[in-house]
């Protein structure tokens, strides 16, 4: 009977500790939290830069500046946001009734800044979810599983979906940022006599051998071969959305030493190439009870940040632009600029709208 008692008494208290307490976040008080943090700061700072990049090669012969307070809202945002609640319809009309150079820089800009967007939204999500995942798990493991008076496992699906969401967009951000790469690439070829096509539609990270050799240096994401860490972020990302979960039962361990509860998620093996160890339908191996998410997942991101902020700063370098100025372009475009509106509220009228958010 004392057994389980000791056992309810500390299902009970693992039951208190699963609620979150308000305390400081993980990249303030934790050492490694600090260089993620510091990291992400770094990395936003080349994204800022990046925008630049993509502007600047776009409009390399209209000033930017002295046209985009004229802009209105379906220009940039219809199909990217909700901030432009047209149809695709309208917005198809609005393109041909504009096909000029001046709405087709624009609409091309806006597509390329989205790319840029995306990313810098995945590392904001990166260290947010990472801030979310020790309120629940124990960023030190001071002990030796065999060292704890008792563990138990519970299933927790919200502390796994965390997890998941951490992973999966790491290595979303490489796809993105090859995509980007392929863009700029290609960008001095692209004409803008009509609404120009993505270039990069269908390409994913794995077609990042086709980019220019200037970015694949050592210590980036692109290095060939790819990095080991980015390996095995992708091997937990497939695993997740192709074959299944990380876990049967999406456990979550809890073990108490005295009055102290810890609490962890296992780690899976992974081989020398960076992939999970495997045999046949079979890929989840736990042969180190030593190896956690608490330690491994910090460490991992740390070194993917890393590699993503060189290739950052080489994307900056390899595509760098001047800024084209000419306070003229106001006036030298002002039909242009007065038929983005003229167009729309004529297609409203047309459609018996009287909605005046353009």
């Amino acid at each position: 009977m004392e057994d389980k008692k000791d056992s309810f008494d500390l299902c009970y208290r693992i039951a208190k500790s699963k609620i979150p307490k308000i305390q400081e976040q993980y990249i303030h008080y934790n050492p490694i939290g600090q260089d993620i943090y510091n990291l992400a700061t770094e990395i936003n700072n080349e994204i800022v830069a990046i925008h630049d990049v993509a502007l600047f090669n776009v409009f390399n012969d209209i000033d930017y500046y002295a046209v985009v307070g004229l802009t209105p809202i379906w220009l940039r945002n219809a199909g990217h946001s909700g901030e432009s609640c047209i149809s695709k319809e309208v917005f198809e009309r609005l393109v041909k009734l504009n096909n000029n150079r001046l709405t087709n820089k624009f609409l091309y800009y806006h597509d390329l800044e989205a790319l840029v967007n995306s990313v810098q939204n995945r590392f904001s999500i990166i260290t947010d979810m990472i801030n979310r995942l020790y309120l629940y798990l124990s960023p030190t493991l001071i002990y030796k599983i065999q060292d704890y008076d008792e563990v138990i496992f519970t299933r927790d699906f919200h502390v796994h979906a965390i997890l998941n969401t951490i992973i999966v967009n790491t290595l979303s951000c490489c796809d993105i940022l090859t995509k980007l790469c392929f863009e700029l690439g290609n960008i001095q070829s692209i004409s803008y006599d009509n609404y120009p096509k993505s270039k990069s539609k269908d390409i994913l990270y794995s077609q990042s051998k086709r980019l220019p050799e200037e970015l694949k240096k050592d210590q980036t994401l692109f290095s060939q071969p790819s990095p080991i860490v980015v390996r095995q972020f992708e091997a937990l990302r497939n695993e997740i959305i192709h074959n299944g979960t990380l876990d049967f039962d999406y456990s979550v361990y809890y073990g108490n030493k005295g009055e102290d509860i810890y609490t962890w998620i296992f780690s899976p093996d992974f081989n020398e190439s960076g992939y999970l160890s495997s045999y046949n339908a079979r890929r989840k191996f736990y042969s180190d009870a030593s190896k956690t998410f608490n330690t491994l997942l910090p460490s991992m991101l740390i070194e993917f940040m890393t590699l993503s902020l060189t290739t950052l700063t080489l994307i900056k370098q390899t595509y760098y632009a001047d800024y084209f100025e000419s306070t003229k372009d106001k006036v030298k475009f002002i039909n242009e600029i007065h038929n983005w509106y003229k167009t729309y509220f004529d297609i409203l009228k047309e459609n018996g709208e009287g909605n005046d958010d353009n």
